[in-house]
């Protein structure tokens, strides 16, 4: 059972009380991922139904106030639901607490209540490092996966465009780029790349060759974040991570290669 914390009040109709019995917790599932998504897991351990109105999500972490957009759910005694939330665009924030708001009814009546939300599996913290590492990254220079395109060796060569911040102050590595659950790279699960960069550099098209790393057909058909490859650098001589900035259609295009490559349609 996940854990979570317990949001118990003095009384169940209490204003700006949550429910006796709910038990809420920020959890993000692998299907979450590619889409910035993450869920509000809550299970209902009281002897009443509880409705469930509204639900947003607030954090130093967040430009916006992110916002659950079903209409109502009914969660029964016993029951457990997870909400999804899409999350705003994020900002590299000193803390990546969550802040739940939400409006019930259990049978006392509707309410407004605001809590802390546990996160105990860390899923917005991992998150905010990522976009921390991003941005830094970003200050110097911008790396995106652009384009790829099938190889007569039989790997795909995806092209990786560089950018570099012109004037700007410090250097950043690229290290390599790391595979996922449905590539990766010849003979090597990190392909390097060991290039330095400052305001001084100029742009640059690098090309990473990609191979299937598996090719059973559920694999493909259900993945969520095989083609979403990871950038890693060195920035004052910490080593970073973050996921490959890519554009529109090229997951489609990863993907109709790995089935190409697998001998299906």
């Amino acid at each position: 059972m996940l854990g979570a914390l317990h949001l118990v009040g003095c009384a169940a109709s209490a204003p700006g009380v949550v429910p006796d019995g709910l038990t809420a917790e920020l959890v993000q599932l692998r299907g979450d991922l590619s889409v910035d998504r993450v869920q509000v897991h809550l299970e209902n351990d009281s002897d009443e139904p509880v409705t469930v109105t509204g639900l947003t999500l607030s954090s130093p972490a967040f430009t916006a106030v992110a916002q659950w957009d079903g209409e109502s759910t009914v969660l029964q005694p016993g029951r457990a639901v997870n909400l999804p939330v899409f999350l705003p665009p994020l900002s590299c924030a000193a803390s990546a607490e969550v802040t739940m708001a939400a409006t019930f009814d259990d049978g006392a009546g509707a309410r407004a209540a605001s809590t802390p939300l546990v996160d105990e599996l860390g899923a917005l913290p991992r998150l905010v490092e990522a976009e921390c590492a991003r941005e830094r990254t970003e200050a110097v220079a911008r790396v995106t996966a652009v384009a790829a395109a099938t190889h007569a060796d039989g790997t795909a060569r995806v092209s990786l465009e560089i950018e570099p911040v012109a004037d700007a102050v410090g250097t950043v590595r690229l290290v390599g780029v790391r595979g996922t659950p449905l590539l990766r790279f010849p003979g090597t699960e990190q392909w390097p790349l060991g290039l330095t960069l400052d305001g001084s550099s100029t742009p640059r098209v690098v090309e990473v060759p990609v191979e299937p790393r598996r090719c059973d057909p559920h694999a493909i058909a259900e993945d969520k974040v095989g083609t979403r490859l990871t950038l890693v650098v060195e920035i004052d001589g910490e080593e970073l991570a973050f996921p490959l900035p890519r554009t529109e259609g090229l997951a489609d295009t990863l993907l109709t290669y790995v089935a190409a490559s697998c001998g299906l349609t």
